[in-house]
């Protein structure tokens, strides 16, 4: 199973990663937040039915480490997020 998102991604493009741990990592630093703040959310908690819409999508299948390191070293958009808006 691998994650994708288009938080903090440029256009219409997507990050992608191998594991939960690496994509909650990339959240924490474009909320600049905890992972309990993330966790406790109505984003995290509704998902797409949330106002904020959908975090993340889920995968089957596998991608690896470093295939994601190279795709989403291009996507990075430098957008500022505030934890409020994850919630509803």
């Amino acid at each position: 199973m691998f994650y994708k998102t288009d938080i903090d991604a440029i256009g219409y493009g997507y990050f992608y990663f191998a594991n939960k741990s690496d994509l909650m990592d990339h959240l924490q630093q474009a909320f600049n937040c905890t992972a309990d703040e993330i966790e406790f959310s109505d984003a995290w908690r509704l998902g797409d039915d949330s106002d904020f819409g959908a975090l993340y999508t889920t995968h089957d299948g596998n991608v690896d480490k470093a295939f994601c390191d190279f795709h989403n070293s291009s996507y990075a958009s430098g957008i500022s997020y505030d934890v409020s808006d994850l919630n509803d």
